[in-house]
């Protein structure tokens, strides 16, 4: 629900277009924050690609979008009726915005929304279920996201609807945010232990194979060029496995995975662990190329996943004192390609 509406700033810099979406927790409601001047069908970078979690299937979090030289203003904000958990958004080609509700109960929340670019809602599908997982749209248009009732979703946009083409059971909840490979594969983790590779052969899902693990997979998986896919889990182990599920290797590092891995340029993997730690693997053997440790505090963990510039830096966020979040302090790391500090800086948001 469309709740207000600002004018924009005048000194907004619109070269070619900025997207800025965040989720804002306020009390027990939770408001979506957007500001999407100029956004048009066509108008958005690489808007024939899949849409995915953390940009690309290296989750790299790079774009050649060039951001505001000022702060912007709010335009307006949709109410997600009480998700203290909400999915990261995502904008389909047309600046339809795409976002499920992860807290409240079924009657106000619990429902994945469509929004047009100017605030109002376009349709909502009520799920009964939290979402926690960030939404990915194929080629052809079809959304795909997880629910915490176990199920994984295909929703096709019908304009003045959303009509679910179907959904795919797990054994527990999906929290994992799905990729979408080039050949049209479907990716993604279950808290069941085990990851996934789907078919969508239209009105139904096709299992291609599952992997399963030691521990909860809540983290998105990264594919690199080659096909090869990797996928952290709760037994502290990242994993890559081939195009056809069989295993290449294993890493161990020394806490769970809950960040989603990310691919460099020359192939390294890099990934955060609940033991503070980033660590940097080589793609042929799983080797470990070096680690960082953020803090001294042992109650340090990484959540987020680490986003990769053109120059190889690294950033990537922490939060130590974990899980006491009422005094945990939140940090923001530039590491670069060696494992070497470049600068950090205390936030006072939790980086994701």
């Amino acid at each position: 629900m469309k709740t207000s509406m600002n004018e924009l700033s005048p000194n907004w810099k619109r070269n070619p277009v900025f997207l800025i979406i965040t989720a804002l927790i306020i009390s027990a409601a939770a408001l979506l924050f957007v500001d999407l001047p100029g956004v048009q069908a066509g108008n958005l970078e690489d808007a024939s690609r899949p849409v995915m979690w953390h940009y690309d299937l290296r989750h790299t979090g790079r774009t050649s979008i060039v951001g505001p030289i000022e702060a912007p203003t709010v335009e307006w904000r949709f109410n997600l009726y009480g998700a203290n958990f909400p999915s990261s958004p995502v904008i389909g080609s047309d600046g339809t915005i795409y976002v499920g509700s992860g807290g409240g109960d079924q009657q106000t929340g619990q429902r994945f929304y469509a929004i047009n670019p100017d605030g109002t809602e376009k349709w909502e599908i009520n799920i009964g279920a939290g979402i926690r997982s960030t939404p990915a749209i194929s080629d052809d248009g079809t959304i795909y996201f997880g629910a915490e009732d176990h199920y994984l979703y295909a929703v096709v946009d019908e304009g003045d609807h959303g009509t679910v083409k179907w959904r795919f059971q797990t054994g527990d909840l999906i929290r994992s945010s799905p990729m979408i490979a080039p050949d049209g594969t479907i990716y993604f983790g279950s808290s069941d232990k085990c990851f996934y590779a789907l078919e969508d052969d239209g009105d139904h899902a096709t299992e291609k194979w599952r992997y399963c693990t030691g521990g909860y997979i809540v983290a998105s998986p990264a594919i690199d060029s080659d096909g090869t896919v990797y996928i952290g889990s709760e037994d502290k182990n990242l994993y890559a496995i081939n195009p056809d599920g069989t295993l290449k290797w294993s890493f161990a590092a020394g806490g769970a995975l809950r960040s989603s891995p990310s691919i460099g340029d020359d192939g390294t993997i890099y990934v955060g662990s609940i033991d503070g730690k980033v660590y940097a693997i080589n793609p042929d053997d799983g080797t470990e190329k070096w680690e960082f440790q953020t803090t001294s505090d042992s109650n340090t963990t990484v959540f987020s996943t680490p986003a990769i510039s053109h120059d190889g830096t690294i950033y990537v966020g922490i939060m130590a004192g974990w899980p006491h979040t009422e005094n945990a302090t939140q940090k923001f790391y530039a590491i670069d390609s060696n494992g070497n500090e470049k600068w950090e800086k205390v936030i006072s948001e939790l980086v994701t």
